[in-house]
């Protein structure tokens, strides 16, 4: 092992040498000081003596579950219901329907990949599976309120279809597979399937066709009859919105139109075709072409459908400036009195309440497209078992006080005509239900749009509203109509939109307020911390850190000792952390959805899905950073609601935490071990970008930063830095047009490591940078010295083991030499890259990587079968871990695939006598099973024989036989050096026994 000073020196050269291809792309100047930091760079890498890489993701334990998203989540909502975290992709639900595709392969095979592409523009939304059990749990615990379109294989479908086919939040199954006819037999007892296809031309046809058709459906719910005698509330509310939303008599005329941006690329971030519609929106949009991109079939079309149909306050906000100027253009191209007509799917409740109550007004929450051509409309319609389909007929005449309405080819000419979409209602027009009559097999509801005016009630309120100016009305009828919800986002939104001196925000702060005490305690009411079990365990340094969190917290922690069981009946309407080990963890059953469990795994234990720490010290950390985590969303809460003196006892209640345990950590210095790095990602935000500035970044410094955040919301950004505390390292760069105390506010977080101000200089003390030649060449210069920082970190905690996993050369490193394709024996080498796994998991060293060119390396499953297949004439050798055997014989695919010998290493000693009672697939092709610290050493072996048969097939090659031979001298010399260290600790305990005789 190398010393503390070699790694020291290794990482901060390594750095440098990395950091260069950002520095030449960010400046792209000849600057004196560059020239002198590019010899530096020069004279550094001289030093590096092995081959390394850069840290992507951060070391130590995975905390699993995002428990602070969920309790954000909870509070927020005013819900009891304890949220499940969306594995991988996880997103806010923009559109009305998602996609989820379930199949071994979904994310391996490149057939699949594209696919993948293909059905993001159907919906952008789309979340993977290749484990049938993964995916039936996410299905189950899913938000009962989202509406989801599965995807299944033929050999997955059969296995889950039959165990979600009842959950309300499936809409429809489409079963993706080869053998069309065998899978059609067992789907037909399952209503929800759509179709079953083998084509993927055609899936895609049918997905889209049908989500047409549900989309047509959802808008039928998004209709709203009212009589005139109910709640007068009940449906002014949303037409009272809109009005201030559409004039600038009432809220500051400052855009969303970023807001939007950063949303959709947010939600776009995985999908490539997504974030170019969106790139193009961003850079083409103007007013003038608002109803053209509206009549688009793109996400943003769908995005906007769902918020007027949820009348989700929060996006109707963002969307303030595309309601204004869609709202401009019809009123520009104002239509004195049409004769429309529209297909309407109707559920068979709403076609019976009409028939009963006839002579009440409708309202339809989001844009309405209607057509002057009945016939045309007639033609196109179509029988529906599950709901009627409906022709409706409209008569508008424009007046004051009604929704404005226009033909879109008056609008804009480069509008194509699309049957059903030739005229266009603003959102929430009302009209008055005239009869529903069935004529001539076809179901026919005459409507007459209306206006205020109609209607004296609204027309009294909005008179109201413009003389007192009074925006809480909202948030009053809302609280009249039981939307409580509702009512605190329109709070919320309005405390973010208006000025601080405004007249309403004592009024608004004090909602909030009440609402903040209603939900949230100022404590931590909503969490209860519960350890148990844990004192054998305990050193002398936990002893101490968990008395210290303890009396700092003793309201919320309770500690046992000795128990078999737990009731957590005991706790209601809380989330509980337990911190327990895995032995008593596997005790518990039926443990609820808002029990989170962090067990110490001591050794082995069959329990399922615990978050496993590998010590004692990770386990109390990781409650350390919980009680700090939740003081800070406490701090956020408060700030957001405008009670600033509650957020700073807060505030102050996380950083005692976070100075009490630094201390107990330097009085136990000495004696105890040093506290784990966790803090190796690295994130930079942009708060408050101008266009183009996150992509301008990207490129310049790709993956020398983990992941890139963009926010417009300070608070968004506090809070996201929260929950990040102790996961991520960041850089913040903000605009200098922000107050200085926001940016005194991010330095109270350890992990916010730099804080850069962009833009025009200020009078502020604060150093700017004008350009981001000048911005990008400061980060250049900090990345060198935050990385190389690393290794003084890691000399300082003697954490020499984590240092030498980071930095050493793993079967990632090996480069394959295509020449040894034309040998007619092929080895290959399948291992784990743990990329969809869960919990610790050991990083395989390979010393003598850079010299095993004549091996192919594969993590995925598939790829290293389709070689095999694509190379039938050649003799197949493979190294293999144990876990990628038992995937293999689970997959049953080794019938059609012939190999010559198998050689498997293990990460386990149980795996190593598992696989030496082998029964499964190639069971007598086995010529070797080993622990997976001897795979550098088999490899080498194995590699100098077959560099050296490899060497007189290209006898007639002068180039190609002496570079064969050369590899395989330097292997010799490789497995001579191995042999040599041992003969010499052979000689020394010799020498040893000699000296004590």
């Amino acid at each position: 092992m190398e010393s503390c000073e070699t790694v020291r020196s290794d990482i901060v050269a390594l750095s440098i040498r990395l950091i260069e291809e950002a520095t030449e792309k960010a400046l792209n100047i000849m600057h004196d000081d560059i020239n002198r930091t590019d010899q530096n760079i020069q004279n550094s890498q001289q030093t590096i003596s092995k081959v390394s890489y850069l840290p992507k993701e951060q070391m130590g334990n995975k905390t699993g579950k995002n428990f602070f998203s969920q309790l954000w989540k909870r509070s927020s909502t005013n819900s009891s219901k304890f949220f499940l975290t969306i594995p991988s992709n996880e997103q806010i639900a923009l559109e009305t329907f998602l996609l989820v595709w379930l199949d071994p392969h979904v994310n391996t095979s490149d057939e699949n990949r594209e696919t993948q592409v293909k059905l993001r523009k159907v919906l952008t939304c789309l979340y993977t599976f290749d484990n049938v059990t993964t995916c039936e749990k996410w299905l189950k615990e899913y938000d009962a309120n989202e509406k989801l379109i599965l995807i299944v294989s033929g050999a997955y479908g059969n296995q889950i279809v039959p165990k979600v086919h009842y959950l309300p939040t499936i809409i429809s199954i489409y079963v993706y597979c080869l053998d069309v006819n065998r899978n059609k037999t067992w789907s037909m007892d399952y209503s929800k399937v759509q179709s079953v296809v083998s084509d993927t031309d055609e899936l895609l046809k049918q997905i889209s066709m049908h989500q047409n058709n549900l989309e047509n459906v959802e808008d039928s719910k998004a209709l709203q009859t009212y009589s005139l005698d109910i709640k007068i509330a009940s449906y002014t509310w949303y037409n009272l919105l809109l009005e201030i939303l559409l004039s600038s008599d009432y809220l500051p005329s400052s855009s969303t139109f970023r807001e939007f941006i950063q949303i959709l690329r947010e939600y776009c971030s995985n999908d490539e075709y997504g974030s170019s519609l969106i790139t193009t929106f961003e850079k083409t949009y103007d007013s003038q072409d608002a109803v053209l991109w509206l009549t688009n079939d793109t996400p943003l079309v769908r995005f906007v459908n769902k918020a007027l149909r949820e009348q989700d306050i929060n996006m109707l906000f963002v969307l303030r400036f595309l309601l204004i100027d869609i709202h401009k253009q019809l009123m520009k191209h104002q239509a004195n009195s049409l004769h429309v007509f529209r297909i309407q799917q109707m559920m068979k409740s709403q076609m019976d309440h009409i028939l009963a109550n006839p002579g009440q007004i409708l309202t339809f929450n989001g844009f309405l497209f209607a057509s002057t051509d009945k016939n045309k409309l007639i033609s196109t319609m179509k029988v529906d078992d599950q709901f009627e389909t409906v022709l409706v007929d409209i008569k508008a005449t424009y007046r004051p006080g009604v929704a404005s309405f226009a033909v879109l080819s008056d609008i804009n000419s480069d509008i194509s005509k699309q049957i059903g979409h030739e005229v266009l209602f603003m959102c929430d027009s009302i009209f008055r239900i005239g009869s529903l009559t069935l004529r001539n097999s076809i179901w026919v509801l005459e409507l007459t749009l209306i206006g205020d005016n109609d209607l004296n009630e609204l027309s009294k309120m909005k008179e109201q509203l413009k003389c007192d100016l009074n925006l809480c009305i909202i948030s009053d009828l809302l609280h009249y109509c039981e939307k409580p919800d509702k009512a605190i986002a329109y709070c919320q939104r309005l405390s973010n939109e208006l000025p601080k001196q405004h007249a309403l925000m004592p009024r608004i702060n004090k909602e909030l307020s009440k609402t903040s005490r209603q939900t949230n305690s100022s404590s931590l009411a909503d969490v209860q911390f519960v350890v148990i079990n844990l004192s054998s365990h305990l050193n002398d340094l936990t002893s101490v850190l968990l008395a210290t969190l303890f009396s700092l917290a003793s309201d919320s922690i309770v500690i046992y000792q000795n128990e078999t069981k737990l009731d957590f009946s005991q706790w209601p309407n809380k989330i509980i952390l337990l911190f327990t080990t895995t032995q008593f963890a596997a005790t518990l059953k039926n443990v609820p959805t808002c029990v989170t469990i962090y067990a110490l795994n001591s050794d082995d234990c069959n329990f399922e899905d615990p978050y496993h720490f590998a010590t004692i010290q990770d386990l109390v950390d990781q409650l350390s950073n919980a009680i700090v985590q939740k003081y800070r969303l406490e701090t956020c809460r408060y700030n957001q609601i405008g009670e600033p003196d509650k957020a700073k006892v807060q505030e102050m209640k996380a950083n005692r935490v976070e100075h009490e345990i630094k201390k107990v950590y330097e009085q136990m210095k000495e004696n105890s071990p040093k506290k784990p790095l966790h803090n190796i990602a690295l994130t930079i935000i942009w708060l408050r970008p101008e266009v183009g500035d996150m992509e301008s970044l990207k490129e310049v410094f790709g993956e020398y930063f983990s992941s890139y955040h963009s926010f417009f919301n300070q608070h968004t950004c506090h809070y996201y830095i929260v929950e990040n505390e102790h996961r991520n390292d960041i850089f913040l760069i903000m605009n200098t047009s922000s107050e200085q105390s926001i940016a005194n506010g991010f330095r109270q977080f350890s992990n916010v490591k730099n804080i850069y101000f962009y833009g025009q200089s200020t009078n502020s003390d604060e150093k700017t940078f004008d350009t981001r030649n000048d911005l990008y060449y400061r980060l250049t210069y900090d990345l060198i010295g935050h990385y190389g920082e690393l290794g003084d970190n890691y000399q300082e905690n003697d954490q020499l083991k984590e240092a030498r996993d980071f930095f050493m050369n793993t079967v990632e490193d090996i480069e394959y030499d295509t020449n040894y394709s034309l040998v007619d024996t092929h080895w290959l080498l399948l291992y784990d890259d743990h990329r969809d796994q869960t919990g610790p998991s050991i990083a395989v060293e390979v010393a003598h990587a850079h010299l095993l060119k004549f091996i192919r390396t594969y993590h995925t499953l598939p790829d290293c079968q389709q070689h095999i297949r694509n190379n039938r004439q050649k003799t197949i050798k493979l190294f293999i871990t144990n876990n990628k055997l038992v995937d293999w014989d689970n997959n049953a695919d080794a019938s059609d695939l012939d190999l010559k010998k198998l050689y498997i290493y293990c990460n386990t000693a149980r795996s190593f006598a598992d696989m030496k009672r082998w029964n499964g697939c190639y069971q007598d092709k086995i010529e070797d099973v080993f622990m997976y610290d001897e795979l550098n050493y088999r490899l080498v072996y194995v590699g100098i024989n077959h560099a050296n048969e490899a060497s007189k097939i290209f006898e007639t090659n002068a180039g190609l036989y002496r570079k064969c031979l050369e590899d395989a001298r330097r292997l010799c010399d490789a497995l001579s050096d191995k042999f040599q260290k041992k003969k010499d600790m052979i000689d020394i305990k010799l020498s040893e026994q000699s000296t004590q005789q």
